[in-house]
């Protein structure tokens, strides 16, 4: 993987600090939000900056706050081209089943490998080539 930039939006701390982590470890420059509006807040600061991230990781299920379907909504205003992964443990649910009718590439169902994690990022990146 080269050095991509990956924004992560999950209310779990512990798990988007692994997240980080295993991305990093792979050459990726990776920070983690806990909320819809730090992310958007991080989003627009690096379209501002010229410096866009180059995928994002979006928990669908934030306890008390936008989901990452609503927040994905918001990225592709700031950003059409906005590349979104979607990561729920709601497998079954229609966001995670059909995806792409909401704007996201790919799907990462919880709990997930870091070799599962690597290769939707791969897909991802790959993709927009």
């Amino acid at each position: 993987m080269a050095k991509e930039k990956c924004l992560i939006l999950d209310d779990d701390e512990r798990l988007s600090r692994l997240l980080v982590k295993g991305l990093e470890c792979f050459g990726c420059d990776a920070l983690s939000t806990v909320t819809s509006d730090e992310c958007l807040g991080h989003y627009s600061d690096a379209m501002k900056e010229n410096q866009p991230y180059d995928f994002v990781i979006l928990d669908l299920a934030l306890s008390g706050e936008r989901g990452g379907k609503e927040t994905l909504d918001s990225l592709l205003t700031i950003d059409p081209k906005a590349r979104a992964i979607a990561t729920s443990g709601y497998k079954e649910k229609d966001p995670m089943v059909n995806y792409r009718k909401y704007g996201f590439k790919e799907v990462l169902p919880k709990p997930f490998s870091i070799v599962e994690l690597l290769d939707v990022v791969d897909r991802v990146v790959k993709g927009s080539q």
